[in-house]
């Protein structure tokens, strides 16, 4: 009866481990495909970013400082600031001309996702923010232009994460234009704003960042099906997992069939389903989300498998963070239209319609309450542009409705003065 019993648990095993072969190799063709293009050196922005990270040394040495000066209120006219921008001059060279380049590649390899290289959040991060107080510097000392040109750079550096179809590359795009806007908001209350005149009408409405998303999540459940596949058919890989201080004991080696045998079938079906889930393109927000919903459902009551429901991630915050980004950059083109208007009319629009066509192309939409568009509302010392944002009852760590102030004493009085508030009450 054993031998039996072993010769069938062997013959069902054979055929699971065909099963995540195929599993395996249907994965990585489909990541052919959905990977981008393989740039050159020369035309690949993640060597020269990575050069600009170095030269801007130890993330430790740099990360807290560079952190605390992006903050509202801090004081731009210390010395500091002045050797830190001269010191990091080259750091600034090297990451606009990375910002300037075509494409950003990251060889991730195409043999186990989880193995695959990904972006540091760090170094990138302080980047954005060394960029971010040459241009509140620069707005200080009456050069818009150049404040201008520094936030741009950012706004490519976070494009080309937000197309490399990797959701931790899509979180730290968003990180990076979080920085840019709040760049933005300060510049734009602070410079001295005659070359306004010079920015070329009307201004493009930002495009969503959906399909970037999408894509990223297509590639993340392809990715997940090849290394649970990789994993999942290597002896060495499962035994550590059961046992790591001796992986080629009988005990490990009976646990790898049986877990073959028994669990991971709910698994790999798992797997293959997420992989299915993002066959079909996305064509909104809702949609998206009422998918993701349904196989976040599907993750919680353990219906495929331990180790799935264990290992995928929430995708449903990923989509609520980019819902946030959407309208962020969304106003902060809103911001600029405006503010052009305002310098070339000498005031503000008495409506947000007044600014189509000439300075904006169309008035961008809310995406968290799609019946209507951004708005806009006077407030002491400027203009409050705004969306409802995600709510309160969001999981966001920042929930509530996304603000941009416009005027000095506006950007002071509900941006500056709230932030310093905070400073107290951590003392």
């Amino acid at each position: 009866m054993l031998l039996i019993f072993c010769f069938v648990l062997n013959a069902v095993e054979t055929r699971i481990m065909l099963r995540l072969t195929k599993a395996h190799i249907e994965a990585s063709n489909n990541l052919v495909f959905l990977l981008p293009a393989k740039l050159p050196d020369t035309l690949n922005a993640h060597p020269a970013y990575e050069r600009a990270g170095v030269s801007l040394g130890p993330e430790s040495k740099v990360s807290k400082w560079l952190t605390e000066s992006n903050q509202p209120g801090f004081d731009l006219t210390e010395d500091k600031v002045s050797a830190v921008l001269t010191t990091h001059r080259e750091s600034l060279q090297l990451a606009r001309k990375a910002a300037d380049m075509p494409g950003f590649y990251l060889n991730p390899g195409t043999s186990n996702f989880y193995h695959w290289r990904i972006p540091k959040f760090g170094p990138y991060r302080n980047l954005a923010r060394l960029l971010n107080l040459s241009a509140r510097r620069k707005a200080l000392n009456g050069d818009l232009r150049g404040a201008l040109q520094d936030l741009a750079a950012i706004k490519k550096m976070a494009a080309h994460f937000r197309q490399f179809p990797l959701l931790i590359s899509v979180m730290i795009g968003y990180a990076i234009d979080r920085d840019r806007i709040a760049g933005l908001e300060f510049v734009l209350a602070y410079a001295d704003q005659t070359a306004l005149g010079n920015i070329e009408l009307p201004l493009q409405t930002a495009a969503s960042a959906l399909s970037d998303l999408w894509h990223a999540i297509q590639v993340e459940g392809q990715g997940q099906l090849q290394g649970f596949a990789a994993i999942a058919s290597t002896t060495e890989n499962i035994n550590t997992i059961f046992n790591a201080q001796n992986a080629t004991t009988p005990f490990a080696r009976l646990a790898t069939h049986f877990w073959r045998v028994f669990l991971l079938p709910g698994d790999l079906r798992g797997a293959l389903e997420l992989a299915k889930f993002t066959d079909a393109e996305a064509t909104s927000f809702d949609d998206i989300e009422q998918r993701l919903k349904k196989m976040q459902t599907a993750l919680a009551s353990g219906e495929f498998g331990i180790l799935t429901s264990v290992a995928m991630p929430n995708y449903q915050s990923y989509s609520a963070r980019t819902k946030q980004d959407d309208a962020r950059r969304s106003l902060a083109v809103l911001a600029l239209a405006v503010t052009v208007y305002k310098h070339n009319m000498g005031s503000y629009p008495a409506k947000l319609e007044d600014l189509v066509p000439v300075y904006l192309d169309r008035i961008p939409q809310d995406l968290f309450d799609p019946k209507q568009t951004l708005k806009m509302k006077s407030v002491g010392g400027g203009i409050d542009l705004y969306s409802i944002g995600p709510g309160s009852e969001s999981q966001l760590p920042d929930p509530g409705a996304i603000h941009l102030y416009l005027g000095r004493e506006a950007y002071e009085k509900f941006r500056l003065k709230p932030a310093q508030g905070k400073k107290v009450k951590k003392k």
